[in-house]
């Protein structure tokens, strides 16, 4: 239960058949509007509840997946602080028994997150009601990578502020990927960065989704990210970004014109943790799927 009391809880279930009606109506004397209907998808249910919700912040929170108890408490103390239209956090990853496996950093809510995925995931993340209505709602055309196309669309529109919660504030449940749903996960990224990388084409754009979300390395990989890394349109920032992510994967620096990117001193993780923060709502949009 949070700590803060402010909170207006909406569940939205899409007709399930598993009992979860019956938990809800356990939990209804707390709970401010639950709905129980069939839906086109996990960002459908998403959008519906945002047509909802009165607060001035929301958060979304995945079935199974959960927020230390004060973490509203922490993101809303931040976010007035700062006066800022989205916040966002680390978090704890967690196995299907609740054994933590690593502790995924907030990574960069900046131009760099155009070239190395979700800067966190989207479950730590408060966002304005105003930021909702100035960018719109999660694109449904999308079955898994809504949440990045609308995290890069706060990151890169210049009226939105955001703050870090510098400390843990949600438990995320990792699971296994199938190849087929790891192939539709890498088409929908790439369709979501087509928009931010006008000047590449389109192998270098799929050498690039390949390296960051799927940390394959080979020389045609090699080649392309060599050539992004030579375009005047990427920032300093972006290419140290991609030249270190090279060199984790076994690169060496050979050419005179990338070595003054080595050393140099911007911030990021360096998580091992390959397309971790994707997999869960892969699982959990292919079980909301079939579980109809």
């Amino acid at each position: 239960m949070q700590t803060y009391r402010n909170i207006e809880y909406i569940v939205i279930d899409g007709a399930s058949t598993d009992g979860t009606l019956e938990v809800i109506k356990n939990y209804e004397h707390i709970i401010d509007y639950y709905v129980s209907e069939p839906d086109q998808g996990v960002y459908n249910a998403m959008n519906k509840g945002l047509s909802l919700a009165a607060g001035d912040y929301i958060c979304i929170l995945n079935s199974d997946d959960w927020l230390i108890d004060d973490a509203i408490k922490y993101s809303v103390r931040e976010l007035l602080a700062s006066n800022a239209d989205y916040s966002g956090a680390d978090e704890y990853c967690v196995d299907e028994q609740g054994n933590l496996v690593f502790l995924y950093g907030l990574r960069h809510f900046d131009e760099v997150a155009l070239v190395m995925g979700n800067p966190c995931n989207h479950g730590t993340m408060l966002i304005s009601s105003n930021a909702y209505e100035k960018i719109g709602y999660y694109d449904e055309t999308y079955k898994i990578a809504a949440d990045l196309k609308m995290q890069l669309a706060l990151i890169t529109d210049n009226r939105m502020k955001h703050c870090i919660i510098n400390k843990p504030i949600h438990y995320y449940e990792l699971a296994g990927l199938s190849d087929i749903h790891k192939d539709m996960m890498l088409k929908e990224v790439a369709q979501v960065l087509r928009e931010y990388h006008p000047s590449i084409n389109k192998t270098e754009l799929c050498s690039l989704v390949s390296l960051v979300f799927d940390w394959q390395f080979n020389e045609q990989i090699i080649s392309d990210i060599e050539n992004i890394l030579r375009k005047p349109y990427y920032t300093q920032k972006q290419k140290y970004y991609l030249l270190n992510r090279l060199v984790e994967c076994g690169y060496t620096i050979k050419d005179q014109e990338f070595k003054h990117l080595v050393g140099k001193t911007f911030s990021y993780h360096h998580l091992g943790t390959r397309f971790y923060t994707f997999i869960k709502k892969i699982i959990y949009y292919v079980c909301y799927k079939f579980d109809r």
